[in-house]
């Protein structure tokens, strides 16, 4: 009982943390997206008002403050995108993880897409946050340890439930003999957290397929 309830701690622990960054993360495109890019365009404004009385000298250090302004604009831009992208917050979940398996796909390996749920279905923006970056996680791991040329990526609802399987044709790996990376630990304390569960199933040479099952 001490061993299951210092698991339980430790999985809080990790989810509490988590769901923190995520909180920074979300606190941070904004202030990027309505502060930092809206104020680079303002500046980009002002400086496009005076350019007719520069002289031909003055326009050209203008023309190079302006390649430099626009630098910072599209690194401010692609920052704030990457910290919270924006098919998430516009369409929703199926749309950014559809984006997600095609930004994924390369001449090595290829994420394939399939949702059983309705179109236009939308949920709780929080959900669909978490739901995301476990599924990114899972494509980094697949990329990264699975030597798979195929993963495919399954969304099911069964009522209320979220089912999310990511299966790949990869090398798989001993479930007796390999502790869980930190990545799918960090998945596993937050499902656990929202009241669902992961299952994890990989043999040698067979491929890995991970279960994700989640309450709206």
């Amino acid at each position: 009982k001490i061993k299951d309830l210092d698991n339980d701690l430790q999985y809080k622990i990790i989810s509490a943390t988590l769901d923190g960054q995520e909180q920074e993360r979300n606190k941070i495109s904004e202030v990027l997206h309505d502060n930092v890019s809206a104020t680079l365009s303002s500046v980009g404004l002002h400086l496009s008002a005076f350019e007719s009385s520069l002289t031909p000298e003055q326009r050209s250090d203008l023309k190079k403050t302006r390649a430099l302004l626009k630098q910072a604009h599209d690194k401010v831009r692609d920052l704030s995108h990457e910290l919270v992208p924006p098919l998430l917050v516009k369409f929703g979940l199926q749309f950014a993880l559809k984006d997600l398996c095609e930004n994924n796909t390369n001449s090595l390996i290829k994420f394939n897409y399939n949702s059983q749920l309705p179109k236009n279905k939308k949920f709780d923006h929080t959900f669909e946050t978490k739901i995301y970056y476990f599924v990114s996680e899972l494509f980094n791991n697949a990329t990264k340890h699975s030597n798979a040329t195929e993963v495919n990526l399954n969304l099911k609802q069964i009522d209320d439930t979220l089912q999310i399987i990511v299966s790949d044709n990869g090398k798989g790996f001993s479930t007796k003999d390999k502790q869980l990376g930190f990545g799918l630990t960090q998945i596993k304390a937050r499902v656990k957290n929202m009241n669902g569960n992961v299952k994890l199933f990989s043999k040698p040479e067979e491929g890995t397929i991970i279960t994700i099952t989640v309450k709206e």
